[in-house]
């Protein structure tokens, strides 16, 4: 009898195993590739945490929210990109929003957000920070308070609801 010494794997069986995972990465793709999209989304909400806790602090002292009115566009319900908004020397709103945010990273890796701007809108008290490409347009990404005054958070993607949204409560 002649013994054999056979040492590896046959071309059949490394076909299957090929195939076996092309499978597998054909079903798992899109799922992590979706699940990648999340994560984004969720630093783009982050981002504008930041931002909306920083204009809710400065508007909330009573310096900042007198000169918040001074600010063009901020009360009237237009909205202003957060980097034209000036720093002076009068103005303790700009002050302090540029203040609490140095350090802070304020970019959008998204791709609904990916080309988009942080806006800042003060009406009646209710602050809402937003992203978009210019102002009035449909948001991607927005924060904005109830009429409790608290914080809701919810996204909108380009054509549809993406994420995870908590809208308002219509009264």
């Amino acid at each position: 009898m002649k013994k054999t010494n056979n040492k590896g794997f046959s071309l059949v069986e490394l076909i299957v195993v090929i195939a076996i995972m092309a499978v597998l990465i054909g079903v798992l793709a899109p799922a992590l590739i979706g699940n990648i999209e999340k994560s984004r989304e969720s630093k783009d909400i982050q981002a504008l945490d930041a931002v909306y806790a920083a204009v809710k602090t400065a508007y909330g002292d009573e310096a900042g929210n007198k000169s918040a009115a001074e600010i063009e566009g901020l009360t009237e319900g237009k909205g202003v990109k957060l980097d034209t908004i000036k720093v002076t020397e009068d103005n303790a709103f700009a002050k302090q929003v540029k203040e609490y945010l140095e350090g802070e990273d304020i970019e959008f890796s998204s791709g609904a957000n990916e080309k988009a701007d942080v806006y800042v809108m003060i009406i009646d008290g209710n602050i809402t920070v937003y992203a978009a490409e210019k102002a009035g347009t449909p948001t991607q990404a927005k924060k904005t308070t109830n009429e409790k005054g608290e914080g809701i958070k919810f996204l909108v993607g380009n054509k549809a609801n993406v994420g995870e949204a908590e809208e308002p409560a219509e009264p």
